[in-house]
């Protein structure tokens, strides 16, 4: 969370746009490179199936392969597919910059940070993700990674707490 923080920061003290898009399935979007099988789901298989197994040709959640998948999934397509080089502070930042265009993306797992000086940047950004994976558009950023998310556009500040969490932690114990 410390990089997207520091965006956040960033972005809210230049004014910029700042949105949040989430990848659904993500662990499920990259290829596996080792074989892997499991035992089929219960109901996949038909009578005189029995025995059989299935092999995993993608990541799946609470596989210990799918994060690493998932990221260099993430990366070929932000650096090779759409034009955007990764920091070399953290490898979860991303930027692209133009003479029109600087555009940075702040991705915790599936879950990105988009900002950029203009809204059709991140208009533009969304479309182009979209064209790779399925996602769901949070528009402008109110809630990130379990923290509430408070912009004052005029004093250029942006606030970020855990009062949800907390009172949740309170709750259960």
């Amino acid at each position: 969370m410390p990089s997207v923080r520091v965006v956040l920061a960033n972005a809210a003290e230049q004014d910029w746009e700042i949105h949040q898009i989430d990848v659904k399935s993500a662990y499920l979007q990259a290829p596996l490179k080792e074989i892997i099988y499991m035992r089929p789901p219960r109901g996949v298989l038909k009578p005189g199936q029995e025995g059989k197994v299935c092999r995993l040709l993608k990541g799946f959640y609470g596989l210990k392969q799918a994060g690493c998948g998932w990221y260099q999934e993430l990366a070929k397509v932000m650096v090779g597919e759409l034009g955007f080089k990764q920091s070399v502070l953290d490898h979860s930042v991303f930027y692209r910059r133009s003479t029109e265009e600087h555009t940075v993306v702040a991705v915790a797992t599936d879950d990105m940070a988009l900002t950029s000086k203009r809204a059709s940047d991140i208009a533009k950004l969304k479309s182009e993700i979209s064209q790779y994976w399925q996602i769901t558009d949070g528009g402008e950023m109110h809630w990130y990674l379990g923290f509430a998310i408070k912009r004052d556009r005029v004093a250029r500040t942006i606030s970020i707490n855990q009062q949800a969490y907390i009172e949740a932690m309170l709750n259960k114990f």
